[in-house]
Parts: C-alpha cells; structure tokens; sequence
C-alpha cells in the first residue's frame, strides 16, 4: 500500500509484504519519501491456548547516518505508544467482528481488447474515484454508439504503479468484441493477452478493499509469485444498479509471474 498526507508527521510512503509464513510471520517493507534506510516492521503470532498473541516490532537499518542513529536511541519511546494502541485496536477488530472467508483462485485470464481513459489519481482524490469513474463510463460508451462498436463485457478498472508515494494509475476500461481504429483525444484502444492472475469476490464500497487486496498479497508471497504492478477490478454489480454498497459485487485480479 502507499500512503500521502501533506501532514509533516504524517509525510509520503510505501508498505509491502515481503515474507509471509501462514498463522505464524508477517514481515513487510517499509519506505518513506525523502529518507534512505532499510525499514521493516514485523507481525510475529505465536498459540496461547485458544488465543493468539501479536508481538508487532519495527526495525530500522540507519546505513551509518550519525544523526539519524541518535535518534533511533528515542525510537521506542516515539513508536511504542502507537504500537500499543494499535495492537489494542487490532484486538478489538479482530474480537468483535465476525470472520470472513475470503476464496482466492488461480486462473488464466484470456486476451482482452477494450477502450479506455487514463489519469493519475492521488490519494487525496481517491474518495472522488466513483464521480471519475461514472464520467469515463459516460464518454466511453457515447464513443462507442457514435461509431457502432460493440460492448464484449463488463466495465472494469486498471490499476497501476502501486510503487508511487502519491496515487495510483487509473485506466477505466469496456472490453470491446474486436480491434477497432480510434481517433479521440481521451479514448485509447489497448491490447493485453493471455496471463495467470489470482482473483477474488469483494462485497462493499470501493474505498474499503484493502483487506481483501492484503490477503491476496499475502497468498502471492507464501506461492512465491512475483506481483505484477497491476491490478483489474470488475464491476459486475455497483452504484447504479445497487443503493446498498454491502451488495455491490467486485471481481479484483492480481496478474503474477
């Protein structure tokens, strides 16, 4: 995930998963915008008869930087507080709500042909992602009654450059039935063929995936598949078809190598 805030304790960064031992580790890599240094923290679970203790660590390489070495002399007292009141609302989360299952399959995703309008997305946007998204749809598909193309699917998004400090890459897409020539300012014709993803079902709102988007990164690293910087979400049902945002359905693809 990548976090952006023009709050100076808060500042720009990116968290990935980088080792994953089912019930038991979860380490993850940690870089912040402007800072040089090996970053980790790390999830270790360990069995207390029927519960399960969290110890949450955060280790920090300083590469030789005499300041910043000072400072880590402070750390615990800095970090600790939150790390405990985040813990306490782990525990909290984790006790009160019931347990989902989230099913993760291996598949082949088929070449696809599709019309699609891009733009950079910061975070500070994302809540807007809908409104974007409904006038991309609008555009695309009065394109596509002008010239007489055909719909070959459901809409669906594209994300990319997850590696950013500040957004995500959106490209929102209708799949097409054949290639088509396209002349427009906004709309681009794209092309991508035959790939192995893992996909799950998301049931909600758009701004509330991320734990779905954890656990498939967590599946990814206990195979050792190497993510792609990419991922597909398909709408088969939302907003408009649907008031209730617990009933809108996504189809979210990971592509892996």
């Amino acid at each position: 995930m990548s976090w952006y805030s023009d709050h100076e304790d808060v500042g720009t960064g990116t968290q990935r998963i980088v080792e994953s031992v089912k019930d038991e580790l979860v380490v993850t890599k940690l870089e912040y915008g402007g800072f040089e240094g090996d970053f980790q923290a790390t999830f270790k679970l360990e069995p207390e008869g029927d519960k399960t203790r969290v110890t949450w660590t955060y280790d920090a390489d300083m590469e030789g930087n005499t300041l910043a070495r000072f400072f880590g002399l402070f750390m615990d007292d800095m970090l600790g507080p939150f790390y405990e009141e985040g813990l306490r609302n782990l525990k909290h989360v984790v006790e009160s709500k019931p347990i989902d299952t989230i099913v993760i399959e291996e598949l082949e995703m088929e070449p696809m042909i599709f019309l699609g309008i891009g733009r950079y997305v910061t975070w500070e946007d994302f809540a807007k992602i809908m409104g974007i998204m409904d006038s991309y749809d609008s555009t695309i598909k009065a394109y596509m009654i002008e010239h007489g193309i055909d719909s070959n699917g459901l809409p669906f998004a594209r994300y990319s450059n997850y590696e950013s400090y500040s957004g995500v890459h959106l490209l929102y897409c209708i799949p097409i039935a054949r290639e088509v020539e396209v002349i427009d300012d906004l709309i681009e014709l794209h092309k991508i063929g035959e790939r192995k993803a893992i996909k799950t079902t998301y049931y909600g709102g758009y701004l509330s995936m991320d734990p779905s988007y954890d656990m498939m990164e967590i599946y990814l690293t206990e195979k050792g598949y190497t993510m792609l910087d990419e991922s597909i979400q398909v709408f088969e049902r939302n907003y408009k078809q649907e008031s209730d945002t617990a009933k809108w359905k996504t189809i979210i693809y990971i592509p892996w190598e």
